[in-house]
């Protein structure tokens, strides 16, 4: 038997038509999705165009301008087109802020409004349009709407060219003024900081020219901050950190207390006159005669050495003590020191002094031990961190150890050493004992504008003071 089925005529259009629909729909869609697409790429253009037109009229009078830069952003926003329909000033959102500085996150964000002492250097323009669909309508979908946000600033610097008109670099960021051609203005202390020594050979009455804080008021002698803040300038101490890249913020120092200006100081106290409270400067002082230093001073008078004195402030330790300890081992000359040879340890001032007391390059004399410098230096209390960094400039990111043996030669020039921390801590010990070796090959000493940190110091009624620096035939050294 045979079955016969009846055709159903026009069945399949019903099914064409539906797929019709569905095909017509994503077209729809595809040709909307890329109007609003291009619609949002012109709508960011503008913001970005209209951004920096009011970023760029922002000054840095009071009130930073922000009228004029407001009209500026606006008439670059409404001059713009988005798919052919101009922007409306009612879909333009204009706002100015500063560019601010996060010392303990490192970075720099958008701030509404600046807080002193940040100008307004940052205008950002939000532009809300409404963009009509082409076949998106048949759905229902009318319209849709496309966003942009832009922010622009000035670029915030991490170097800054400085133009000194006094025809040389010796004085803000230094703590003396050793220029000459001051004349009465000139060898003054430069540093602001009220925080300095005011113990043993330091005391006011005992070194009345002991002075290491600037009492001049003549323009020409400048104001250091490097500890301090002066005329609205932060402190470079606080522009100084310790923490890896990328990481927290933290500072690199951090002073000791203040009370040990007048007080006795951290370490080693330096030892009086016989029977009296007076700073002594020479061991017949000390004694009350002229017999031999004895194997027990530092025990019957100040216990055994710690091997250095510290603070107050920001003034870190020495090492210098006076007289040198009798033991051998703690002899700071013997400890820190080699006679020509380089390897003898070192018991003869005049290799470190000449006849008035300057002190004196190392080049056939003595040879500086870094080595044990260093290991001094890492001691506790250190008050150094484990690395140095600030605007963007890492300083060093290790203490070393030593430096090469190459450089125990203070003939050779410091450009030869290839580790920058060494090359680092090598020119700072220098630069401390008053001995750097400048890139022209010339050793710069106390005094001189390129280690100004002043010139000698004698202790007493008419010696002149910038630094724990002495007659040999008197007090410590620095």
């Amino acid at each position: 038997m045979r079955k016969h089925s009846t055709a159903r005529r026009g069945a399949i259009i019903v099914y064409v038509a539906l797929l019709l629909m569905i095909l017509l729909g994503f077209a729809a869609f595809a040709l909307d999705l890329g109007q609003i697409a291009d619609a949002k790429v012109q709508c960011q253009n503008a913001a970005d165009a209209a951004a920096i037109a009011g970023a760029r009229t922002l000054d840095g009078r009071a009130g930073g301008n922000q009228a004029n830069a407001t009209a500026a952003a606006l008439a670059t926003a409404t001059g713009n087109r988005i798919l052919a329909t101009v922007i409306a000033a009612a879909e333009v959102s204009v706002r100015h802020g500063a560019y601010h500085y996060n010392a303990g996150a490192q970075t720099f964000a958008a701030q509404f409004p600046p807080t002193p002492p940040d100008n307004y250097n940052l205008t950002e323009v939000t532009i809300t349009h409404p963009v009509p669909t082409i076949l998106a309508g048949l759905f229902g979908i009318y319209s849709s709407t496309v966003h942009a946000t832009s922010t622009a600033a000035h670029d915030p610097r991490d170097i800054a060219i400085v133009l000194d008109y006094s025809g040389s670099m010796n004085n803000e960021s230094d703590l003396w003024n050793c220029e000459s051609y001051l004349g009465s203005a000139s060898n003054s202390p430069n540093n602001t900081d009220p925080v300095f020594p005011q113990f043993g050979p330091y005391q006011p009455a005992f070194s009345p020219n002991a002075q290491l804080q600037c009492a001049s008021g003549d323009p020409r002698v400048g104001k250091s901050n490097v500890t301090m803040g002066v005329l609205g300038i932060s402190a470079i101490v606080n522009d100084l950190y310790q923490n890896a890249a990328g990481s927290g913020g933290a500072l690199a120092f951090q002073p000791a207390p203040g009370s040990i200006t007048n007080t006795l100081p951290g370490g080693d106290q330096y030892l009086p006159k016989k029977n009296t409270a007076v700073p002594a400067v020479n061991w017949q002082e000390i004694q009350g005669s002229s017999s031999p230093v004895p194997s027990t001073l530092y025990n019957a008078n100040a216990g055994v050495p710690y091997g250095y004195t510290q603070g107050p402030g920001y003034w870190g330790k020495t090492f210098f003590i006076w007289p040198p300890d009798p033991r051998g081992a703690s002899d700071w000359r013997k400890k820190f020191f080699f006679l020509a040879n380089g390897s003898t340890p070192l018991n003869d001032n005049t290799r470190i002094w000449d006849a008035n007391g300057n002190w004196q390059d190392p080049p056939g004399r003595y040879v500086i031990n870094y080595k044990a410098i260093l290991t001094w230096i890492k001691a506790s209390p250190t008050i150094f961190p484990p690395r140095l960094r600030g605007g963007g400039v890492l300083y060093y990111d290790t203490i070393p150890t030593d430096v090469p043996a190459s450089a125990y030669d203070h003939t050779k020039p410091n450009s030869a050493i290839t580790d920058p921390n060494q090359r680092f801590w090598k020119e700072y010990i220098d630069y401390t004992l008053g001995v750097w070796r400048d890139p022209f090959g010339n050793t710069q000493g106390p005094g001189s504008p390129a280690c100004s940190y002043g010139p000698d110091f004698a202790c007493g009624a008419s010696g002149r003071f910038d630094r724990d620096r002495h007659h040999p035939s008197q007090t410590p050294l620095e």
